[in-house]
């Protein structure tokens, strides 16, 4: 996963290669978190609130097909709703999260 842009009102996150990736907007200025994943043809955003997220961590899931345990930054929301970052283990994961939740301003 790799920081795209950085700027104290906006923190672009973007993961994946052309047949599935994931993009992240998180923006103060208007008050949204922007995420569009896609894989192949099928494109899937959904835009939530800044002050829905309560949380931001590193979910440990093991991969369907080699068992393997991956990495994925996930956000958790006041709903209590799970929304990951990515689709795919991501070896910087644990900076990826400390770097959102400094933008977001959240306790670790």
């Amino acid at each position: 996963m790799r920081i795209v842009e950085n700027t104290p009102e906006k923190l672009v996150l973007a993961s994946g290669g052309w047949t599935s990736w994931t993009v992240s907007t998180f923006d103060r200025k208007k008050d949204t978190a922007h995420i569009v994943k896609q894989v192949l043809f099928w494109r899937r955003p959904q835009e939530l609130r800044l002050a829905e997220i309560d949380e931001v961590k590193v979910s440990e899931l093991p991969d369907a097909a080699s068992g393997a345990k991956t990495h994925i930054p996930v956000v958790h929301l006041s709903s209590g709703a799970v929304v990951p970052l990515s689709g795919r283990d991501e070896e910087n994961a644990d900076e990826i999260a400390a770097q959102l939740r400094g933008f977001l301003k959240l306790a670790h």
